[in-house]
């Protein structure tokens, strides 16, 4: 779809619009659109934009902060192993230590730039257990240390679906929501800001 396409259907329906989310795939590969539509939502349509992204590309993220309200930001793995983190993303470990420092320098920009950073863990059976979302969470904690924004962390359930390209994924079973909910209630005890928990079971849910 052109600019012009979505930014059409955003003014047929702006009274049922709260905000103006992209998603992906990675959004940040298309920057010069984003960049398009986001200003044209943020001066024309009083929308609130938002993003998910997986972090690679943190000089995308620099230039549109000024338009952003949220920005949603996948830790894929913990960034101290990259052994890990490339299994998760499919990318070869000698990319590990560029990709982990961009998505190191995206959450750090991101907290001091935009006025809310969700990050977030899907937990994925095999790939990724409690103590792994607990030093996940054991980094973050510096990471955000100097933050100005509002920062939550969500811990997700997996759940497979049919076009997940890679077939081991595909008929891996959901997590546990039990196991999602502990893994959130321990990173809780690491992370000094609002954690939350998500499951097809019980929705999103805060912890107290």
């Amino acid at each position: 779809m052109s600019v012009a396409e979505i930014v059409e259907v955003l003014e047929r329906n702006l009274g049922f619009i709260d905000y103006f989310h992209v998603t992906g795939g990675e959004p940040t590969l298309q920057s010069k659109p984003l960049e398009i539509m986001y200003r044209y939502v943020a001066e024309n349509l009083e929308l609130k934009n938002s993003i998910d992204t997986n972090g690679s590309n943190p000089h995308v993220l620099k230039r549109l902060a000024g338009y952003l309200d949220h920005v949603a930001i996948d830790i894929k793995a913990p960034l101290n192993l990259p052994s890990k983190y490339s299994k998760a993303v499919g990318l070869p470990f000698e990319a590990m230590a560029e990709i982990i420092a961009k998505i190191r320098n995206s959450i750090v920009f991101s907290c001091r730039k935009v006025r809310f950073l969700e990050l977030r863990t899907t937990m994925v059976p095999g790939l990724l257990d409690i103590r792994d979302v607990v030093g996940i969470g054991e980094e973050l904690k510096t990471l955000i240390k100097n933050a100005k924004a509002r920062v939550v962390f969500v811990v997700q359930q997996f759940i497979p679906y049919e076009d997940i390209s890679d077939i081991d994924f595909r008929l891996k079973p959901r997590t546990d929501p039990q196991v999602v909910r502990r893994a959130a209630e321990k990173v809780s005890e690491v992370l000094p800001i609002d954690v939350y928990y998500r499951t097809l079971e019980e929705g999103t849910k805060k912890l107290y």
